[in-house]
């Protein structure tokens, strides 16, 4: 896995150094990005999960 420890030490490296992050930066530093990526969409879906309120058939929704 070092080369996972690899891209996000980079990743953060170019994130401090230019304070933003570009495709080709995304690219070169894949193996954590998708991580990344995946883990924020993922913690923003189930906070707005927790923000919605359906209601009648609606609710089926959430329950899959």
């Amino acid at each position: 896995m070092p080369k996972l420890n690899e891209h996000a030490l980079e990743f953060l490296r170019l994130l401090t150094w230019d304070n933003a992050i570009n495709y080709a930066q995304d690219k070169a530093t894949n193996a954590w990005t998708v991580g990344y990526y995946l883990n924020n969409a993922h913690m923003r879906l189930r906070s707005a999960r927790g923000l919605l309120k359906p209601k009648g058939k609606d609710r089926a929704a959430f329950n899959k």
